[in-house]
Protein backbone atom coordinates (compact mmCIF):
# COMPACT_ATOMS: atom_id res chain seq x y z
CA UNK A 1 0.00 0.00 0.00
CA UNK A 2 2.33 2.38 0.97
CA UNK A 3 4.74 1.75 -2.58
CA UNK A 4 1.49 2.25 -4.28
CA UNK A 5 0.63 5.75 -2.52
CA UNK A 6 4.50 6.60 -3.72
CA UNK A 7 4.34 5.34 -6.91
CA UNK A 8 1.38 8.01 -7.63
CA UNK A 9 2.51 11.05 -5.62
CA UNK A 10 6.37 10.41 -6.19
CA UNK A 11 6.29 11.97 -9.35
CA UNK A 12 4.15 14.92 -8.13
CA UNK A 13 6.64 15.70 -5.79
CA UNK A 14 10.20 15.21 -7.72
CA UNK A 15 8.29 17.66 -9.47
CA UNK A 16 7.17 20.14 -7.17
CA UNK A 17 10.51 20.33 -5.34
CA UNK A 18 12.27 20.64 -9.17
CA UNK A 19 10.40 23.70 -9.02
CA UNK A 20 11.01 25.20 -5.87
CA UNK A 21 14.96 24.94 -6.80
CA UNK A 22 14.55 26.29 -10.01
CA UNK A 23 12.84 29.56 -8.34
CA UNK A 24 14.75 29.81 -5.54
CA UNK A 25 18.14 29.91 -7.87
CA UNK A 26 16.50 33.15 -9.70
CA UNK A 27 15.84 30.86 -13.18
CA UNK A 28 13.28 31.72 -15.31
CA UNK A 29 10.04 29.77 -15.64
CA UNK A 30 8.08 29.73 -18.45
CA UNK A 31 4.51 28.98 -17.53
CA UNK A 32 3.11 29.09 -21.15
CA UNK A 33 5.29 26.36 -22.49
CA UNK A 34 4.38 24.33 -19.31
CA UNK A 35 1.01 24.35 -19.77
CA UNK A 36 1.09 23.82 -23.39
CA UNK A 37 3.68 21.03 -22.80
CA UNK A 38 1.12 19.86 -20.42
CA UNK A 39 -2.61 20.43 -22.59
CA UNK A 40 -0.95 19.44 -25.64
CA UNK A 41 1.24 16.20 -24.71
CA UNK A 42 0.76 15.41 -21.27
CA UNK A 43 -2.71 15.06 -20.70
CA UNK A 44 -2.90 13.14 -24.06
CA UNK A 45 -0.79 10.90 -23.55
CA UNK A 46 -2.16 9.89 -20.61
CA UNK A 47 -5.49 9.95 -21.86
CA UNK A 48 -4.17 7.76 -24.82
CA UNK A 49 -2.55 5.51 -22.91
CA UNK A 50 -5.33 4.23 -20.37
CA UNK A 51 -7.50 3.87 -23.19
CA UNK A 52 -5.35 1.60 -25.04
CA UNK A 53 -4.63 -1.00 -22.49
CA UNK A 54 -9.08 -0.81 -21.25
CA UNK A 55 -10.90 -3.44 -22.47
CA UNK A 56 -14.54 -1.67 -23.52
CA UNK A 57 -17.49 -3.46 -22.64
CA UNK A 58 -21.14 -2.19 -22.23
CA UNK A 59 -20.65 -1.49 -18.53
CA UNK A 60 -18.00 1.78 -19.75
CA UNK A 61 -20.67 2.08 -22.56
CA UNK A 62 -23.33 2.74 -20.24
CA UNK A 63 -20.87 5.11 -18.52
CA UNK A 64 -20.24 7.06 -21.28
CA UNK A 65 -23.85 7.84 -22.34
CA UNK A 66 -24.43 8.90 -18.59
CA UNK A 67 -21.60 11.43 -18.83
CA UNK A 68 -23.76 12.66 -22.00
CA UNK A 69 -26.61 12.79 -19.92
CA UNK A 70 -24.93 14.62 -16.80
CA UNK A 71 -23.59 17.50 -19.49
CA UNK A 72 -27.04 17.41 -21.26
CA UNK A 73 -28.28 17.47 -17.81
CA UNK A 74 -26.28 20.66 -16.50
CA UNK A 75 -27.10 22.60 -19.48
CA UNK A 76 -31.04 21.65 -19.25
CA UNK A 77 -30.52 22.99 -15.72
CA UNK A 78 -28.27 25.81 -16.51
CA UNK A 79 -29.68 27.81 -19.42
CA UNK A 80 -32.80 28.92 -17.17
CA UNK A 81 -30.43 29.93 -13.54
CA UNK A 82 -28.37 32.41 -16.77
CA UNK A 83 -31.62 33.31 -18.18
CA UNK A 84 -32.75 34.11 -14.51
CA UNK A 85 -29.52 35.93 -14.01
CA UNK A 86 -29.53 37.67 -17.29
CA UNK A 87 -25.94 36.49 -18.17
CA UNK A 88 -25.20 35.59 -21.36
CA UNK A 89 -25.96 32.12 -22.03
CA UNK A 90 -23.16 31.69 -24.65
CA UNK A 91 -20.55 33.12 -22.35
CA UNK A 92 -21.50 30.85 -19.27
CA UNK A 93 -23.22 27.54 -20.41
CA UNK A 94 -19.81 25.55 -21.24
CA UNK A 95 -19.08 26.72 -17.68
CA UNK A 96 -21.64 25.28 -16.39
CA UNK A 97 -21.96 22.03 -18.48
CA UNK A 98 -18.22 20.71 -18.33
CA UNK A 99 -15.97 20.64 -15.72
CA UNK A 100 -12.18 21.39 -15.50
CA UNK A 101 -11.25 17.72 -15.02
CA UNK A 102 -8.09 17.04 -16.71
CA UNK A 103 -4.62 18.24 -15.40
CA UNK A 104 -5.26 17.42 -11.73
CA UNK A 105 -8.53 15.43 -11.91
CA UNK A 106 -6.89 12.14 -13.39
CA UNK A 107 -4.13 11.64 -11.25
CA UNK A 108 -6.46 12.19 -7.81
CA UNK A 109 -9.24 9.70 -9.49
CA UNK A 110 -5.73 7.29 -10.06
CA UNK A 111 -4.55 7.69 -6.23
CA UNK A 112 -8.24 7.95 -5.02
CA UNK A 113 -9.67 4.67 -6.61
CA UNK A 114 -6.71 3.14 -8.57
CA UNK A 115 -6.54 1.76 -11.82
CA UNK A 116 -10.58 1.20 -12.37
CA UNK A 117 -10.86 5.13 -10.80
CA UNK A 118 -8.83 6.16 -13.13
CA UNK A 119 -10.61 4.03 -16.64
CA UNK A 120 -13.74 5.59 -15.36
CA UNK A 121 -12.18 9.14 -15.09
CA UNK A 122 -10.40 8.80 -18.76
CA UNK A 123 -13.74 8.05 -20.34
CA UNK A 124 -15.19 11.11 -18.80
CA UNK A 125 -12.63 13.48 -19.36
CA UNK A 126 -12.81 11.89 -23.10
CA UNK A 127 -16.42 12.20 -23.76
CA UNK A 128 -16.52 15.62 -22.22
CA UNK A 129 -13.67 16.57 -24.29
CA UNK A 130 -14.87 15.90 -27.30
CA UNK A 131 -18.61 17.15 -27.06
CA UNK A 132 -16.84 20.39 -25.76
CA UNK A 133 -14.72 20.87 -28.73
CA UNK A 134 -17.44 19.49 -30.83
CA UNK A 135 -19.65 22.04 -29.69
CA UNK A 136 -17.21 25.18 -29.32
CA UNK A 137 -17.24 27.65 -32.00
CA UNK A 138 -14.11 29.42 -33.56
CA UNK A 139 -14.52 32.56 -31.14
CA UNK A 140 -15.25 29.79 -27.64
CA UNK A 141 -18.46 30.50 -27.78
CA UNK A 142 -21.04 27.40 -27.22
CA UNK A 143 -23.00 26.62 -29.91
CA UNK A 144 -26.26 25.66 -28.19
CA UNK A 145 -27.94 28.75 -29.23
Amino acid sequence: MVFEILAILAPVVLIAGLGVVWTQRGKDFDTTLVTNLVYYFGAPALVFSTLSVIKFDAALGTFALAAIASFVGFAVLGVPILLALKMPVRTYLSTLMFPNMGNMGLPICLFAFGEAGLVLAVIYFSVAAVAHYTMKDFDGAVEVF
